[in-house]
């Protein structure tokens, strides 16, 4: 018993094998490299790395896309809030293409109007049904500035080349004459000089105007006289000419404004009015005031499409 005791004593601190040997393992050395694999052939293969852990990168949200964010504020029902005037083209009604811009207006609203009757009946005739017809609309417009084409749009007629239409202008000045009576005009006079005494600054007695262009007299007239003359001259090169017609009147018109309007969030949105048909008003007035700056109205009655019964849209972008 104590001999097998010990030989179990000693299988448990070195090992040994069937026959009583003693295994020889092998010696294990933490602080050595393991040596490389060789293949058949003596090649070494290298072990394969160990991965390094990637590490571990935080989710970005994904940032919404700006057309996808304003889709979705278009979604949803908007209450904005409307000052900037617009700016409003004019169509030919037959060719589509534009034929002024308007980017210089003060103005620019659209009034609606419509009628209505009631049946009435009871004691005290009070109204018991209503019925609404009749609606309208008008383009109201004013503009800070005047140009020839929006001129003629008004007269129902061109811009004309004034000089090329053989138009003349009528002058007025008031000259003091050289030695001899000579009167020297500002421009080449056409036609007939007419001449007044305008010592008191008013028009006095005609005189006689005798002569050429460049060589005119005032018969009865003396050195350093003031004389008031008249005369009409040839139009210059650039200048233009617009005929208002007893029969000429302003034209339908495809009319089109673009404005901003701002949400509640402070963004601003594009806006935009369509009208199919617009007949421009033929009234308008000139304000020639030396104490306040003309503006020039421009003023539309809003026709039904005959296609589809529409007067404007209103698109909000």
């Amino acid at each position: 018993m104590a001999e097998n005791d010990a030989n179990q004593e000693l299988n448990e601190v070195t090992p040994l094998n069937e026959t009583g040997e003693v295994i020889d393992e092998p010696v294990i050395n933490e602080n050595t490299e393991s040596e490389p694999d060789t293949g058949g052939d003596g090649t070494i293969t290298e072990p394969e790395p160990t991965p390094e852990p990637e590490p571990d990168i935080p989710e970005i949200p994904e940032v919404p896309k700006e057309e996808n964010v304003n889709q979705n504020r278009r979604k949803k029902i908007m209450r904005y809030g409307l000052k900037e005037v617009a700016d409003v083209v004019f169509f030919d009604i037959k060719t589509g293409r534009p034929v002024l811009i308007f980017d210089t207006l003060k103005v620019s609203n659209i009034e609606n109007a419509a009628e209505s009757t009631e049946a009435s009946g009871g004691k005290g005739n009070a109204p018991l049904v209503s019925w609404d017809y009749g609606r309208t609309a008008t383009l109201t417009m004013q503009d800070a500035l005047l140009s020839d084409k929006s001129l003629a749009m008004l007269a129902g007629s061109t811009v004309r080349d004034a000089s090329a239409s053989g138009v003349n202008i009528t002058r007025y000045e008031v000259i003091d004459v050289g030695e001899a009576g000579a009167i020297e005009t500002t421009y080449e006079p056409v036609g007939e000089v007419v001449a007044y005494d305008n010592e008191g600054g008013s028009l006095g007695e005609e005189m006689v105007v005798t002569g050429e262009a460049g060589a005119l007299v005032a018969t009865g007239a003396t050195a350093g006289d003031r004389v008031a003359v008249f005369y009409e001259s040839e139009a210059e090169e650039g200048a233009t000419v617009v005929t208002f017609s007893s029969d000429k009147f302003p034209a339908i018109y495809r009319v089109v404004g673009t404005s901003l309007v701002r949400d509640e969030d402070g963004l601003d949105h594009a806006f935009q009015f369509v009208i199919p048909r617009a007949k421009l008003q033929a009234g308008f007035t000139f304000t020639m005031d030396p104490e306040n700056v003309s503006t020039f109205d421009f003023n539309l009655n809003v026709l039904v499409d005959p296609t589809n019964k529409t007067l404007y849209d209103i698109i909000r972008m």
